[in-house]
């Protein structure tokens, strides 16, 4: 991991041989410099690039040929579009963004990439609806974390059939969990933390009003705070790693039965997302 200047930006130039590359603290004036190095790159697996400040924009418009054998791929900054390059991501199987904070809906450019399976939205996207309305054909992952206007989340019929853990954080607008989650036969966990108690409320057992469109769902791992402080449904506690000063996330599974580990499972959560 490297933090860039402009000397450091033209010396991986001749880094053509790079198979991994973080870079943080990217300014616009390295945009040309830094995608033709990367541009470069062709045997680069796993890239990850930050903007210069905390609300830096990051552009990376002039990379016309991404590595073609990117497999993880990390922005994080403010982004007006998501880069036409995008589409040209045949082989990438892991993707985070991370303060994007978008106005113009990101998921048509990424839902054809055909071996996406790990997607991590963090502070992506500012409207109130967010939409899957086709593809993510391989999905496996998808985590929702910190929109802070988001009230609806809707995933179409036949959209990312393959999705096995859905984590939703830090979305305290969201009114209810998406209706469609009722098609996603394959889903194995339901992590919701820091929604509002409302939500919460209405899958819980035993007469949840949204409990039936989660019944199929074997683990659903929820933590909420209420107007007394941070609430604990009777469920079992189970260890879990804090991304907050607050109680332990508890976990139900669908019949509401104890957790099968035991009581030997942990709940990794990590509050900045990040990609492995």
């Amino acid at each position: 991991m490297v933090e860039a200047n402009n000397m450091v930006v033209k010396e991986i130039w001749s880094m053509t041989q790079l198979v991994r590359l973080d870079i943080l603290n990217i300014e616009g004036s390295h945009e040309e410099d830094l995608c033709f190095a990367i541009q470069n790159m062709r045997v680069l697996r796993r890239l990850y690039v930050t903007a210069a400040k905390k609300d830096g924009i990051l552009c990376l418009d002039a990379l016309k040929s991404p590595p073609p054998f990117l497999e993880f791929l990390g922005l994080s900054g403010k982004l007006e579009n998501i880069p036409q390059w995008f589409k040209s991501l045949q082989n990438l199987r892991h993707l985070g963004l991370n303060k994007s904070r978008m106005t113009n809906d990101p998921l048509p450019h990424l839902e054809a990439l055909p071996n996406l399976r790990h997607l991590v939205l963090f502070q992506v996207y500012e409207k109130q609806n967010l939409g899957f309305k086709n593809g993510f054909r391989s999905l496996e992952f998808l985590g929702i974390y910190n929109c802070p206007n988001l009230q609806s989340i809707t995933i179409d019929k036949g959209v990312m059939p393959g999705l096995k853990k859905l984590t939703i954080c830090d979305c305290r607008m969201l009114t209810e969990v998406p209706s469609c989650l009722m098609y996603l036969t394959r889903l194995q966990e339901l992590l919701l933390v820091g929604l509002s108690e409302d939500l919460i409320k209405r899958i819980e057992e035993p007469c949840g009003v949204d409990r039936p469109n989660v019944h199929h769902i074997p683990n659903i791992i929820y933590r909420y705070e209420s107007s007394s402080g941070w609430s604990i449904p009777r469920h079992r506690e189970i260890p879990y790693s804090p991304i907050y000063n607050s109680p332990p996330v508890v976990v139900a599974n669908s019949q509401g039965e104890e957790d099968p580990s035991g009581g030997n499972s942990k709940v990794e959560i990590s509050s900045t997302p990040a990609i492995n």
